[in-house]
């Protein structure tokens, strides 16, 4: 690994650094997980919200599949 490269603690591989999203609270100012994992990780937590939010509104007892 250069100093050019970075290892995502994702998914243990080694990125150049544009593959990184820029965080300024870190030390190289890059993020710890690359753009491919942070793209999946936020794809899984919007499917869980959606989920949840339809769960709760169904969950209600004037809630229907028809007023969605």
């Amino acid at each position: 690994m250069t100093e050019n490269e970075k290892n995502c603690r994702k998914c243990k591989r080694s990125y150049p650094l544009h593959q990184f999203y820029n965080d300024k609270s870190s030390k190289d100012g890059k993020q710890r997980y690359c753009k491919y994992c942070m793209k999946e990780y936020h794809k899984s937590s919007e499917n869980k919200y959606c989920r949840k939010t339809i769960t709760k509104l169904l969950s209600r007892d004037d809630m229907t599949l028809d007023k969605l």
